[in-house]
């Protein structure tokens, strides 16, 4: 495997990626009483905001590693907004867990990590992006010309009534 290969974006988003993975297995959230202490990680707290959020991530390093890596794998040319729409992905949900809590329990070592990592993760999608030929003021002004086609067309389907 030559890692030479990989890009900055690329480093970024396996070295936060990695450390995303890892976090999803400690504890996010704890509750004490006296001595005892019990803990969930983010498998135990929500799919939402734990499962989903390690499932994108590793989707988007295991898409990233078949590009670079295997050269004889056949997939779709790169699309760059689908790296800046995953990264945000992961980084919000976790983010909002973060900011929203879990019941009454205290928010624990593996939450930090979690958040940090996954805000590492967002950055790299958005470099990701911006290697792809990205660039947010055209996606911003494709986003709106999409809108402004559908809405076209819901009004076309109104006037028909």
């Amino acid at each position: 495997m030559d890692l030479s290969k990989l890009t900055k974006a690329d480093k970024v988003l396996f070295g936060a990626g990695i450390v995303f993975l890892i976090s999803t297995f400690l504890d996010w959230f704890t509750i004490s009483a006296g001595a005892f202490s019990v803990g969930g990680n983010a498998w135990d707290i929500s799919f939402l905001t734990g499962g989903l959020p390690f499932f994108i991530t590793l989707g988007l390093m295991v898409w990233v590693a078949l590009r670079r890596f295997a050269p004889t794998v056949t997939l779709p040319a790169e699309l760059a907004p689908l790296y800046l729409a995953g990264g945000a992905a992961v980084a919000l949900l976790v983010v909002l867990r973060l900011l929203i809590g879990f019941h009454s329990l205290d928010r624990a070592f593996g939450l930090y990590l979690g958040v940090i990592s996954a805000i590492g993760v967002g950055f790299a999608g958005f470099l990701k992006f911006q290697e792809g030929g990205g660039d947010i003021d055209t996606l911003r002004s494709q986003i709106k010309a999409k809108a402004d086609e559908l809405g076209d067309k819901g009004d076309k389907g109104d006037k028909k009534s």
